[in-house]
């Protein structure tokens, strides 16, 4: 590599000053340190343990997990044809009414209704997760469905509802004082389905 730059150099040194190419200035574009955002199966993980390890009996929760995974189009359409509905919130807890969560990551959005077309070119309404919400609570068997971005989120949605926690007292308050807050403040490991604390 030194030959090429050596003949390079000679080649450039040789030419008439006013006919020598200018040389190009790099300047390194401004960026801002920001801590890595955690995705949406990070999240759903930490919920889990939050709720595993705090939620206080006789409330109880359970995860609608269809969109922890990807499906191939002939995975959904068989879980289609047994009513898997499309829009249901990630996390469901049954306390005196339904509550839903909703989680998203930072910039993550409730999807919207949309019309498709089936291969033989059948039109198909899928219902998004605005209207889905919208006919959940509609139903009046759910007092709330909300959206959470982090785990403080969902802590003061469980507060906000007066869900019952171990011990009493805060969510927010139980996870950001003490131990718990180490916990859940933790990285997820890839394909890390039952995390450990490190």
């Amino acid at each position: 590599m030194k030959w090429h730059e050596d003949v390079v150099a000679e080649w450039f040194w040789s030419q008439p000053q006013d006919e020598r190419p200018v040389p190009a200035i790099v300047v390194a574009a401004k960026f801002k340190l920001t801590a890595p955002e955690p995705s949406e199966r990070d999240l759903q993980i930490a919920v889990r343990d939050l709720l595993n390890a705090l939620l206080a009996p006789p409330a109880i929760w359970f995860p609608y997990p269809a969109g922890v995974t990807r499906l191939s189009a002939e995975q959904f359409a068989q879980y289609s044809r047994f009513g898997l509905k499309r829009g249901i919130p990630d996390v469901l807890i049954a306390w005196r009414q339904m509550f839903a969560i909703e989680l998203k990551t930072r910039r993550g959005r409730l999807s919207k209704t949309k019309i498709v077309h089936t291969r033989r070119g059948a039109p198909r309404e899928l219902i998004g997760q605005e209207e889905m919400h919208r006919l959940l609570l509609d139903s009046g068997a759910f007092a709330a469905i909300d959206v959470a971005r982090s785990i403080d989120d969902v802590c003061k949605l469980l507060d906000l509802w007066h869900i019952p926690k171990r011990g009493g007292g805060s969510w927010l308050r139980a996870v950001n004082g003490s131990l718990l807050g180490a916990i859940f403040a933790r990285p997820v490991l890839e394909g890390d389905g039952d995390a450990k604390p490190r």
